[in-house]
């Protein structure tokens, strides 16, 4: 069967990593090069202890500091502000203290085998190396702001997920490691009494990882002639 994928971000790739596998012809189609669009702007970051919901109780408390902030994880044009205010309702509905443990039941077990899902991936790409374990690093340069987290570290702990508090010195050491990049972190290690959480199993970071697994699938990229598009096929 010949089967089209359209968007070559880490999705698609790896839908035609598994449609190839299965002996069927694939045409991955993009309008943009492979892993130029969302893939290009997250994380990188496979987690498979990730279950803390986004939505959680006192997050409505929070949302007008977050809108003034510039730096703050919330922005929303002014003029979108009614449109998006249902959606918006909905979300930290979504978040009572009710639901919270449903939720990170649910997160695990989406990510709980994310590891494994991957491993016939990268293995068939030939690009393990780029996966390196890493760990995730949460800085808390306050106390304030680390008793405001308990909620988190006791969902992670309820799931048997690994994790282990770190000390200002220990949080120094790790950030004045050549292969540390985040600024936050280098900055919290210099204050006084900064606290970190270090949850060792759970983050892997991919570098360029979709381009890696065109190229191990046996894809090569070329103009189609047609609206711009990209199109990979098969060889």
């Amino acid at each position: 069967m010949k089967v089209i994928v359209v968007g070559a971000g880490i999705v698609g790739t790896c839908s035609a990593s598994y449609l190839l596998r299965d002996g069927h012809d694939v045409v991955l189609m993009d309008s943009q090069g492979p892993g130029e669009g969302c893939s290009k702007g997250n994380a990188g970051a496979l987690s498979p202890g990730s279950c803390i919901p986004l939505s959680g109780p006192g997050m409505l408390s929070k949302i007008p500091q977050w809108l003034i902030n510039p730096l703050g994880p919330l922005r929303i044009r002014p003029g979108y502000l009614a449109s998006a205010l249902p959606w918006l309702m909905r979300f930290v509905f979504a978040g009572r203290a009710g639901n919270i443990a449903g939720l990170a039941d649910a997160l695990l077990a989406l990510h709980s085998n994310t590891f494994e899902n991957y491993e016939p991936l990268v293995g068939n790409a030939n690009c393990r190396d780029l996966i390196r374990r890493t760990g995730t690093l949460t800085v808390y340069k306050t106390d304030r702001s680390l008793a405001g987290s308990q909620r988190e570290w006791r969902l992670r702990a309820e799931r048997q997920i690994h994790q282990r508090v770190l000390g200002s010195g220990e949080l120094h050491d790790i950030a004045l490691q050549p292969d540390v990049h985040d600024e936050g972190a280098r900055d919290a290690a210099v204050v006084g009494g900064a606290l970190g959480l270090l949850v060792p199993g759970d983050r892997d970071d991919i570098d360029d990882g979709v381009t890696a697994l065109l190229a191990g699938l046996g894809l090569q990229f070329s103009d189609s002639g047609q609206e711009g598009h990209l199109e990979a096929i098969a060889l």
